[in-house]
């Protein structure tokens, strides 16, 4: 691609305090698939395969690449921040959204969308790490109206980038010494659309 520049455009959305499972977006160009259906027969015998065939449902983007662009990891009071405490540890997340037109000759429906994901731990006063990434993906959109791309590019792609996210974060505080990190879902469309309220009032 040639002569990329970027039209920056962010939305801030609020801290939360979060533990839990992970969630995925998928965008897929249409194409033929092929899914299995196990059937349990009254007699007990083997499960069968039935062959179902069926198209994808045709989506507004395409996912051209994914990757990081920035991730830290700071462990400021180890060994000390690793013994047992009393105290029950407080878990700060603060996610913010970064989406960007990208100018190219070859293609006017290309952007950037950024999530950058920050946790806090503390206890008794005492950081125990502080852990952040920013994880990108450039898409195209198209097919639909332009007023809809904006809730694309901060509600799908952010769903779709989160668990990646989330994933390299866990892998990062558990190489620290801490115990795993389990962070919960994002509700991305809420979000914006608290966000959305916020700046029209």
């Amino acid at each position: 691609m040639c002569g990329w520049k970027k039209n920056r455009a962010s939305l801030t959305l609020s801290r939360r305090k979060l533990n839990g499972r992970r969630q995925c977006f998928r965008a897929n160009s249409r194409k033929k698939f092929t899914a299995y259906k196990k059937v349990r027969l009254m007699n007990d015998t083997p499960a069968e395969k039935t062959r179902i065939d069926a198209d994808m449902p045709v989506t507004p983007v395409t996912v051209h690449a994914q990757y990081v662009k920035d991730f830290s990891f700071e462990n400021p009071n180890a060994p000390d921040s690793l013994r047992p405490g009393s105290g029950r540890p407080e878990m700060d997340v603060n996610i913010v959204l970064d989406a960007n037109k990208i100018n190219d000759d070859t293609n006017p429906d290309l952007y950037e969308t950024a999530l950058t994901l920050t946790v806090k731990s503390t206890r008794e006063g005492q950081t125990m790490f502080i852990a952040e990434i920013v994880y990108a993906a450039l898409v195209t959109v198209k097919g639909i109206p332009d007023s809809q791309v904006r809730s694309i590019l901060y509600i799908d792609v952010p769903q779709m980038l989160f668990p990646f996210a989330r994933h390299m974060i866990a892998n990062a505080v558990t190489g620290g010494g801490f115990p795993p990190l389990l962070l919960n879902p994002i509700d991305f469309r809420h979000m914006y659309a608290q966000s959305a309220k916020k700046n029209a009032a």
